[in-house]
């Protein structure tokens, strides 16, 4: 384990801090732009894409159990979250935003399961061909992508609503 961590690159300790600094920002209340509210969904889109495509690979499987985790979680966020956003009194274009740490969570798990995949693909590249690794690191691409996508979507659906239609209540 320790030859694990010395031998982590040290742009990925200073990734990690970033995130973490990301994270506490949103268990802030804050106001931000659309545009600002739609930028971390978008980015682990494609990244989960290129993910995908270039270090998983593209096989029946992984597109398999990447639709399934996108599914399951497109579903679980238009189910079950409700994003505590309005559009703010003093600056009808601006988003206010309730803070929360279920965006902490989310990223600490990403970075997990990226980090995870990183050091087998280095310690391991044999075991990259697996069934077991595509279908779980597959499964994982898609429930990023569907939850940062659920959650795009539901964004830019806010600001499409009629005026009278704003507020709390708005749910994925």
């Amino acid at each position: 384990m320790t030859e694990l961590i010395t031998k982590t690159p040290t742009w990925v300790f200073i990734l990690f801090i970033a995130l973490l600094a990301i994270g506490f920002k949103q268990s802030k209340n804050r106001e931000t732009s659309r545009r600002g509210l739609l930028l971390f969904p978008c980015f682990m889109i494609v990244y989960s894409s290129f993910d995908l495509i270039f270090n998983i690979g593209v096989t029946v499987w992984g597109i398999f159990f990447w639709l399934i985790g996108f599914a399951i979680a497109w579903k679980v966020t238009h189910a079950l979250l409700t994003p505590d956003i309005t559009f703010c009194e003093s600056d009808n274009k601006k988003l206010c935003v309730k803070g929360s740490w279920l965006p902490l969570i989310i990223i600490l798990g990403i970075f997990s399961v990226k980090y995870t995949q990183g050091a087998i693909s280095t310690l391991w590249p044999e075991k990259t061909t697996t069934v077991y690794f595509i279908v779980f690191f597959s499964f994982f691409n898609g429930l990023f992508m569907g939850l940062f996508s659920a959650r795009a979507f539901s964004y830019s659906m806010l600001e499409n609503k009629p005026k009278s239609d704003r507020g709390n209540d708005y749910s994925f």
